[in-house]
């Protein structure tokens, strides 16, 4: 069941400040929206009070957040939205409240949708609620998505000829606003990106780690259901960017995601959980004294995803012979069971790809995830005699392949089993 607040930018502009005025117009245009939804076979409803207060004396019955201007805190009572989707209605939220001095007043539609957001995850972990009508039983709302429907889309991005087509929000969002920063168009084209990034963070961090976001143009609703059925972007993120065969988007899908770290030597990591994210990944055994004592002499860079949920190593090898070169290779790059899926895999290419600008790596000729190498690569090699096939990408793999080859050669194996 969906539970959507509305916005409209135009409810902002100077003669929409006098409130009954806003008031007529937000219920007007709400009643729209919900004859919009019926003609196509929904059920809706408008909801334009009894919802969110503002007030300083918290009820039992209602959970509070702060707004996202700092100046109040929202109050959240879910009386009202239990009763419409108990009758199979989705509730339409008009931004308004009712502050201490029992007067309506606007709010910010992305305080509210913020505040429903903690609300909803309140209930969720502690199951029940009562409310004032006096029933007291398990409410229905397990939240999962957010979906914002707006004019321009998902978030812009320096990199593509489009938007964003997945954020790690935990990894990625400082860098999207310096990238607003250096791109003041789009504060024009996309006036409102930051202000849902900012809104949809805030919402996902209260939510479990599973939610997901989407921003999407209200012309590409293709974009919108795909997101629906199977909760992942159009196509990957980490798709090499000038391909020709790579899709241009305007949706952008966000998580919460998972932070991720860089390390430059095995000492600083839980041994035991990496470990144990290689094996389940591989479903072979680690030779672990051995790879250990070969990764004190090459490695470069291990950048690990959240709480072991994926890894990949890089050591710079010698074409030559032991010892570190220049060579970045990659050695190992894992991704936990449990946790594909959820964009880590994605997330961490495109790490990959940031810090080193020509790498290769090699995998066995029957590896499952080959297609998903050739994908990434500039090019390939079966390399002959042997049971790998080598990949690279960037400008220099190919004066530079006869060194892959050696180096893919020379590497001895660290799984067994």
């Amino acid at each position: 069941m969906s539970i959507a607040v509305l916005d409209n930018e135009y409810w902002k502009t100077p003669q929409n400040r006098r409130y009954d005025r806003l008031r007529d117009l937000m219920i007007a245009e709400a009643l729209t929206v919900t004859e919009a939804i019926e003609s196509a076979g929904g059920r809706a409803a408008p909801v334009y009070t009894g919802v969110f207060s503002v007030e300083n004396k918290l009820s039992d019955h209602v959970v509070s957040t702060p707004a996202t201007d700092g100046s109040h805190n929202i109050n959240v009572s879910l009386s009202w939205l239990r009763k419409l989707t108990n009758l199979g209605q989705i509730p339409l939220i008009l931004p308004t409240a009712i502050d201490d001095s029992s007067a309506q007043r606007t709010i910010s539609p992305d305080s509210g949708m913020v505040a429903l957001s903690y609300a909803l995850a309140h209930l969720k972990a502690n199951e029940t609620v009562s409310d004032t009508e006096g029933f007291n039983d398990k409410m229905v709302f397990e939240p999962s998505k957010i979906v914002v429907i707006n004019s321009e889309g998902g978030i812009p991005s320096a990199e593509r000829k489009g938007s964003h087509v997945f954020v790690n929000i935990q990894s990625e969002y400082d860098d999207i606003k310096s990238s607003y920063q250096l791109n003041p168009q789009w504060h024009t084209t996309h006036p409102t990106g930051l202000e849902n990034l900012e809104m949809i963070k805030k919402c996902l961090e209260h939510l479990p780690i599973t939610s997901s976001a989407i921003m999407v143009p209200a012309h590409s609703p293709i974009g919108l259901i795909a997101n629906l059925i199977t909760d992942k972007p159009l196509f990957s993120s980490s798709l090499p960017i000038r391909s020709a065969s790579t899709p241009l988007t305007t949706t952008t899908v966000l998580r919460h995601g998972l932070k991720v770290s860089h390390h430059t030597s095995f000492s600083t990591l839980n041994i035991d959980s990496m470990v144990k994210l290689i094996e389940s990944s591989f479903g072979r055994r680690l030779d672990v004294d051995h790879y250990l004592t070969r990764m004190e002499s090459c490695i470069d860079n291990i950048i690990l995803v959240g709480d072991y949920q994926g890894a990949a190593v890089i050591t710079k090898e010698n074409e030559d012979g032991a010892g570190k070169g220049n060579i970045a290779y990659l050695d190992k790059f894992v991704v936990a069971p449990d946790s594909q899926g959820i964009g880590v895999a994605d997330i961490l290419w495109r790490r990959i790809e940031v810090n080193y600008p020509n790498i290769v790596w090699r995998a066995r000729a029957d590896n499952q995830i080959n297609k998903w190498y050739w994908e990434r690569s500039t090019g390939d090699l079966r390399i002959p005699g042997t049971n790998w096939t080598m990949f690279w990408y960037g400008i220099e793999g190919v004066d530079t392949i006869n060194g892959y080859a050696k180096v893919c050669r020379k590497i001895p194996p660290s799984l067994y089993g």
